[in-house]
C-alpha cells in the first residue's frame, strides 16, 4: 500500500508520560504528542509498528526516561487529560 501524491497525511502520536523530570519527576504523569507527514508515494508495510516504536523511542530519550515509562493514548485521552493537567496549572498559578 503506499500514498497518492495528490494529498498528504499528518499522524500525529499521543502520549502519557510516567516519572520525567520535565513534569516533576518521580511519581508525575505528563502528557506529549508528536507528529509527522507521511511522505507520498511512501510504502506502508509494517508502519504503525515501525513509526510507532521509533517515536516512542525518540520521544523517551528527549524526555530523558525509558520507552517503558511512556503509554500511547488516545488523541480523545490526551485532550481530556491534558486539558485536566492544565486547568489544574491554571488554578495553582492563581
Amino acid at each position: 500500500m503506499s500514498f497518492s501524491s495528490n494529498f498528504e497525511v499528518k499522524a500525529t502520536l499521543y502520549f502519557r508520560v510516567h516519572d520525567a523530570e520535565l513534569y516533576g519527576g518521580p511519581g508525575t504523569v505528563g502528557f506529549a504528542k508528536q507528529s509527522f507527514e507521511l511522505i507520498p508515494g511512501a510504502k506502508l508495510e509494517n508502519f504503525n509498528d515501525i513509526m510507532a516504536i521509533d517515536c516512542k523511542s525518540s520521544m523517551a530519550e528527549m524526555l530523558h526516561v525509558p520507552p517503558e515509562k511512556l503509554d500511547f493514548m488516545t488523541a480523545e485521552e490526551y485532550e481530556r487529560e491534558s486539558e485536566d493537567e492544565e486547568d489544574e496549572e491554571y488554578e495553582s498559578n492563581l
